[in-house]
This record gives structure tokens, C-alpha cells and sequence, in this order.
């Protein structure tokens, strides 16, 4: 594996386009915790207010997903475009924030534009992703790549969730917001330098490609299951995150840097679990290195809708929980995404995940819709209770696929 990943990194494109995902995913940990410690803290946000706030962030997913899958299949010769126009559109967004609170003009209409706008923008960055990747890694190193852009993403995101809670502690957050700004900046700076990847067949016609995709998705046994098991646990984890900082810093009275350590804690988790991942998932067979990652990824949230005693040991078990979530979660996603990369053939593979993220992505601002509602109603402990309950749900999409080996 370490020969893999060297082979990998002694390829400059490979290096400017792992540096540009990882630094921009720093960028988007500091964001993850500074938007909703600006809304909650500063807007005074209620919980239905936070449930609107996190369900615009995928609306986008619903509308653009399956256009955006079309787009970048009809300009194949050209994948990179669009996420060198994503990033800088994010860029200019995420600005935004600090300049409207300088000005006194920040409100929680303009982070709900700036939310849609980074949201739809990211849209059309990771379906061009999906035929970027291949472009760019050979068939024999998938899960190697993968698993080395998820790990360093997730470390990434890691240092950035962690220094975006204790920034917030030290300066207002919206100031803290601007460093995802220049990391957009930096993205589309390092993509712009990666050069042509190589090219990728021509798929359908246009006026096929969303059909195609679709019919292809549904009908794929390993993909059904995938599809099933993460839109499971999109719906209830965005109901959890929707509610996430208010149930810790009201309900838990915790202190921003210490809630940032929170956030921190899943990312390094799923740092650790992106190192495992290729053994386990060559072991195992992806499809059951997926449905291990849906239950590892559950399990450890069971903690927080428990927690009580002491703030040192409140602090302890819902970091600890947080890392066994996080190393759950880099099992799923990279089972997923090898799944994806090995089932799906090339020219398929921008509208098949459009599909994908149509409808996995689609029931996220559902389940911060219902996040936001059930913690106006049911209070902020028990709605969280509800979603970890819901979210352990997801490995039974596995068991319907079982014969399929993948």
C-alpha cells in the first residue's frame, strides 16, 4: 500500500489535485463550525432557523444535480472547468460574510444566500470530480487514490474544524469565514495547474444522459445498496448536524473551542479509518466493508443523546464517540466510492453521479428540515435521540445485496 500511495504522490497532477481538494477542505472545516457559530451565536438562531439554515446547503443537490451530471458529461474534454469556476464562485461567496459583518449588514437572510450559493456552486464541483478522479488515476490504483484524497481531506478538515472552534473562541466568526474564502482561492489556483487529465469517452446524447444514468444506478445491484445505505444516512445524520452546535452549546453549555474539538475529533477518526479502509475493504468485499462502516459509523453517536455527569466527562465521551463515528464513516464513504469507480464505466460515471447525488443528496434538507422542526418541538435532546436512532437504520440496504459480491 505505501508503494501505491508513493506511486501516486510521484505524479505532479496527482499532487496539484490532491493539494487542491485538501487545502479547500481545510477551508470547509473552519466554515462547517464558523457559519453555524455565527448564526447560533451572533444571529441567535433558533432551531427551526438552524434547520433552514443546514437544508439550503443541499437543496441545490435536489435542482442541480442531475443538470449538473449532463453538463459535465457533454463537456468531457474539459472537466476541470467547472471546478476551477466553483472554486472561485465559493471564493467570492464565502467573502462575503466577513465584509457584510464589518459593514453591520450581517443577518441570517445574506448566510442563507451565501449558504445556497457555496452550496450549488460545490454541486457542480464534485460531479466534475467524479470524471476529474478517473482522468487522472489508473484503474488498478483506486482505492489507493481514494483513500488517500479522503485522508488527507479529512485531516484537512480535521485542523480546520478544530482551529475554525477555537478561532470563533478568540475573534467573531464571520472574520473566521474569510479563511475558506482563500482556500477556494487556492483550489482553483492548484487545479488551474493540473493541465488536461486524459480523455474520457463520449457517453449518451445529452438528451439521454439523465435516462441513462439513472436506468444504469437502479439497476445495479452494489450501486442500490450503496445508494440506499448513504441516503439513509443522510437524511438522519443532517437531521443530528442541523442541531448539532445548538444541542452543544445550550443544551451541554459548551464553549466554541470545545465544540470545534468535537467537529475536530469525527475528521481525525475518519483520517485513521481512511489508512484501514483498502485492508479492510480487500478483505471483506466492498459491499461488506460498507455495511461495517454504516454500523461503526452509528454505534459511537448513541453517546450524545446519553451524555450527562461531569463537563470533563461529557467532553470525553462525546469526543470519543465522535472519533468511532468518524472512523465509520470513512469505512461507508470510501466503500462507496470504490463501489461507484469500479461499477460504473467510464463514460457513465459524471451522469451516474448526478443521479446518485440527486437523490442522495436530495433528502438532506429534508432531514435538517425535520432536524430544525423536531427540536422546536420534541426539545434538543430527544430530536437528537431520534436522529441517531434513525441513522443506525442504513446497514439494512447491505443485507438486500448480500449475494451480490463486489
Amino acid at each position: 500500500m505505501v508503494t501505491r500511495f508513493s506511486v501516486l504522490l510521484g505524479d505532479a497532477r496527482f499532487r496539484r489535485y490532491w493539494s487542491a481538494g485538501s487545502v479547500s477542505a481545510g477551508g470547509d472545516g473552519v466554515s462547517s463550525v464558523a457559519v453555524p457559530m455565527a448564526a447560533a451565536l451572533l444571529l441567535r438562531a433558533d432551531p427551526a432557523q438552524m434547520g433552514w439554515l443546514t437544508a439550503l446547503t443541499w437543496v441545490p443537490s435536489v435542482l442541480f444535480a442531475i443538470p449538473a451530471g449532463n453538463w459535465v458529461a457533454r463537456h468531457h474534454r474539459q472537466p476541470l472547468a467547472p471546478m476551477i469556476s466553483a472554486d472561485l464562485v465559493r471564493c467570492a461567496a464565502i467573502a462575503s460574510i466577513p465584509v457584510a459583518w464589518s459593514t453591520g449588514a450581517l443577518s441570517l437572510t445574506l448566510l442563507s444566500v451565501v449558504t445556497l450559493v457555496v452550496a450549488t456552486a460545490s454541486v457542480f464541483f464534485s460531479v466534475a470530480d467524479a470524471a476529474v478522479f478517473p482522468a487522472i488515476v489508473a484503474e488498478g490504483r483506486v482505492v489507493a487514490g481514494q483513500s488517500l484524497v479522503y485522508g488527507a481531506r479529512t485531516v484537512a478538515n480535521t485542523a480546520g474544524s478544530g482551529a475554525g472552534g477555537l478561532l470563533v473562541s478568540l475573534v467573531a466568526a464571520p472574520l473566521v469565514a474569510a479563511a475558506d474564502a482563500l482556500s477556494y482561492l487556492w483550489s482553483a489556483v492548484m487545479l488551474a495547474r493540473v493541465g488536461r487529465p486524459r480523455s474520457v469517452p463520449v457517453g449518451p446524447p445529452p438528451s439521454r444522459i439523465s435516462a441513462a444514468g439513472m436506468r444504469f444506478l437502479l439497476a445495479t445491484p452494489p450501486l442500490r445498496a450503496a445508494l440506499g445505505v448513504t441516503t439513509t444516512a443522510n437524511f438522519f445524520n443532517l437531521m443530528f448536524h442541523a442541531l448539532l452546535v445548538l444541542f452543544l452549546t445550550r443544551t451541554l453549555r459548551l464553549s466554541p473551542a470545545v465544540t470545534g474539538l468535537v467537529f475536530a475529533a469525527e475528521a481525525a477518526g475518519a483520517f485513521l479509518g481512511s489508512a484501514f479502509t483498502p485492508a479492510i475493504a480487500d478483505r471483506l468485499g466492498r459491499l461488506r466493508s460498507l455495511m461495517v462502516g454504516s454500523l461503526a459509523m452509528g454505534v459511537p453517536l448513541l453517546v450524545f443523546p446519553l451524555s450527562h455527569g461531569s463537563p470533563a466527562v461529557t467532553v470525553t465521551v462525546l469526543v470519543a464517540g465522535s472519533f468511532g463515528s468518524g472512523i465509520g464513516r470513512a469505512l461507508q464513504d470510501i466503500s462507496v466510492a470504490a463501489i461507484f469507480m469500479t461499477t460504473v464505466p467510464e463514460p457513465m460515471r459524471s451522469p451516474v453521479r448526478g443521479a446518485y447525488q440527486a437523490i442522495s443528496h436530495g433528502v438532506r434538507p429534508l432531514g435538517a428540515l425535520l432536524g430544525g422542526f423536531a427540536g422546536q418541538w420534541l426539545g434538543l435532546r430527544a430530536a437528537v435521540a431520534v436522529a441517531v436512532a434513525g441513522g443506525l437504520l442504513a446497514f439494512l440496504w447491505t443485507l438486500t445485496s448480500s449475494r451480490h459480491k463486489t
